[in-house]
């Protein structure tokens, strides 16, 4: 199911290439057309997470009264998103810094590095965005299943 999930998504016209790049720019111009794309997608994961955050802050205080540690303030989260989506965007440009290099040390031998690598840092962004989530619901029923 997920191998097929996965073929599906990477034969999509977000992660397919359909024209060969034969120069610098050609792979540039391919991965910027993405960056809008790829920004949404961590975005709105991120804003599940935030989500998924505040809810589990709001059962934990409703169920086991105040949480040890107080959520951070407002700003430093927004601060925090706003470093994560800074970083987020520099992997991705190493993505095509990646891609022109391959091309440079193996020419003609890795001829969709660019869409490979793409999907992976895509679904890997997407994984990592969901991290805190997964580890303060994790705590979250370990605290309620200790009570």
């Amino acid at each position: 199911m997920i191998l097929d999930l996965t073929r599906r998504l990477i034969s999509t016209r977000l992660f397919r290439r359909d024209l060969e790049a034969s120069n610098s720019s050609d792979v540039i111009r391919w991965w910027e057309m993405r960056r809008i794309p790829f920004n949404l997608i961590v975005g709105c994961t991120g804003l599940f997470t935030a989500a998924l955050l505040l809810l589990m802050v709001g059962i934990m205080e409703r169920h086991l009264g105040d949480p040890d540690e107080p959520p951070a303030s407002f700003f430093v989260a927004v601060f925090v998103a706003f470093v994560y989506g800074i970083a987020a965007n520099l992997c991705f440009t190493l993505g095509w810094v990646a891609e022109l290099l391959a091309k440079r040390l193996w020419p003609g031998r890795l001829p969709v590095f660019g869409e490979v690598a793409f999907f992976m840092g895509t679904v890997f962004s997407v994984l990592l965005t969901l991290v805190p989530a997964v580890v303060f619901c994790v705590m979250l029923l370990i605290r309620l299943l200790l009570r």
